[in-house]
Formats: C-alpha cells, structure tokens, sequence
C-alpha cells in the first residue's frame, strides 16, 4: 500500500488508512467499548397490551356518515358485574355511545335474567340509542366468545 499501485509510485494509502482508524477510535481511546446504551424501560409482559383510561378518551367527532360508535361487553349485576342493567344503559346513553351491547357471562345467567335483559334492552332502545341483550361464553378450545342481538333464543 505504501509503495503504490505499480510498485513503483510510492501512495500514502497506508498512512491514509491507519489516520483514518485513529480517528473514527478516538471517542473510545482508553475505555473498554464506549457505546452507551439508552436506558432499559420496564419490560411489557404482554407486547402490543395496554391499560388505557378508559375515563379519560374523548370521542372524535363523526367524520363520515353512517358511522356509529358503540360499547360491546357490559357486565351488569346480573352476571358478574356491579351496576344494575338501568344504570349502564344510561352511563352509555350519557356518554354518548350511539348502541350497546351486553356480554353477561352465560355461566351465570338464568333463563328468566336473560329475558328480563332482552325486555329491558327492547324498552331503552329508540331512534337515537341502541341496546342489545348479549352474553359471553368459553368455547371447547378456551376462546371467548360474544354473542349479542335481538334474537337469542
């Protein structure tokens, strides 16, 4: 390298190289390494899940027509939930939702509290809100299922 291409036209090539290896190892000289990792964040046991306070989103305005924002999966008293059925179809009614649906656990439902949800969901829907009697359940391969409509028997 040195002594240049043809042998006979001496090249600072060899020089050039060993300048240039000295100065892109400069911001490491004397220390082992010198890169800086950025600091670790906690891990995420579930990538892509997370807790969103549900309390604090605020619906966007609608911005094509016919389209309807709603709440799937209540749980009332009549399941495993803590507010009775009246009360969260109001909640959703306040909060703006356009339909609801129920998703009571089926485990825990009677048939007489299922047709008393299907009666009060037909009552409390109208032209502007929807509510829909619904329940969930656990398939054979353990997915969980919702069902919901007007017609579940």
């Amino acid at each position: 390298m040195s002594r240049g291409f043809d042998g006979q036209h001496p090249s600072d090539g060899e020089a050039l190289v060993k300048n240039l290896l000295a100065w892109l190892a400069a911001p490491s000289t004397g220390t082992f390494g010198g890169f800086k990792p950025p600091p670790a964040q906690a891990e995420n046991k579930q990538p892509g899940l997370y807790a969103i306070d549900w309390d604090s989103v605020q619906l966007p305005p609608r911005r094509v027509p016919n389209t309807y924002r709603g709440l799937l999966g209540m749980r009332s008293s009549l399941s495993s939930g803590a507010d009775s059925p009246e009360q969260m179809i109001a909640a959703a009614k306040e909060a703006g939702y356009d339909f609801a649906a129920f998703g009571e656990e089926l485990a825990k439902l009677t048939p007489g509290k299922l047709e008393r949800l299907a009666r009060l969901c037909q009552e409390q829907s109208g032209e502007r809100f929807q509510v829909f009697a619904g329940f969930t359940y656990e398939t054979a391969t353990g997915a969980l299922m919702l069902t919901f409509g007007r017609n579940l028997f």
